[in-house]
């Protein structure tokens, strides 16, 4: 069985399916940064409005350079 990306991704079965598990997983990362007592604002700032974004227009895609900046927040907010 491969890990690749695109063989996970070929496991969905439409494009509906992988936008809910990103809306799923960036308002997980959107509670994280809330929940945090140093959360900064312009974090909070850069989650919000792709996650409204993919929530009220479901034909917008998350970038790559959206994905790896939520990352990089999820590395720094993730309760240890």
């Amino acid at each position: 069985m491969s890990k690749r990306l695109i063989d996970v991704l070929d496991d969905f079965n439409n494009k509906d399916e992988i936008q809910d598990m990103v809306i799923g997983k960036l308002k997980k990362l959107y509670n994280f940064i809330i929940t945090s007592a140093k959360y900064k604002d312009k974090d909070l700032e850069f989650v919000s409005p792709i996650l409204n974004d993919l929530m009220q227009y479901p034909e917008r895609r998350i970038t790559k350079l959206e994905i790896q900046e939520c990352n990089r927040l999820y590395k720094k907010y993730r309760r240890k």
